[in-house]
């Protein structure tokens, strides 16, 4: 949804717009998602996600077997250097507040995409905000 714009989109037909244009909408086929904790829904969501045609990589602090053709990678620094979308999904415990900061922010890729899919608590919101303010998410 988020690659293809929906949100804006359907925000602008709700007051009363309409564009068929495709500008600024991304296929998912062959991005790479970036999973930040594959427990039980982080899992499951690399199984949709290659389903879409998409590249799956995860990083967790425990070893985990892959569902599908998921890959763990070594350390969360390369995960955020190498995936176009990164969705987190780690427990709200004292090691993973704000367990997203600005430094992990600055590592992703340009115009990379995250999802929060954790508490609020594990990112950073003010490092957050600054990462879309600059246009670098």
């Amino acid at each position: 949804l988020l690659l293809r714009g929906i949100p804006e989109k359907n925000a602008m037909v709700h007051r009363g717009g309409w564009s068929k244009s495709a500008e600024g909408s991304y296929e998912a086929r062959g991005k790479t998602l970036g999973i930040v904790g594959y427990g039980s829904i982080g899992s499951q969501l690399s199984v949709l996600a290659e389903s879409l045609g998409m590249r799956v990589i995860y990083f967790d602090t425990v070893a985990k077997l892959p569902l599908g053709n998921a890959r763990q990678v070594a350390t969360l620094n390369d995960l955020l250097a190498e995936a176009d979308v990164v969705s987190l999904h780690v427990p709200d415990v004292p090691s993973t507040r704000n367990f997203m900061r600005a430094e992990q922010f600055a590592m992703m890729k340009q115009g990379a995409i995250f999802i929060n899919a954790a508490r609020g608590t594990c990112v950073d919101i003010d490092a957050l905000a600054a990462a879309l303010e600059s246009k670098h998410l």
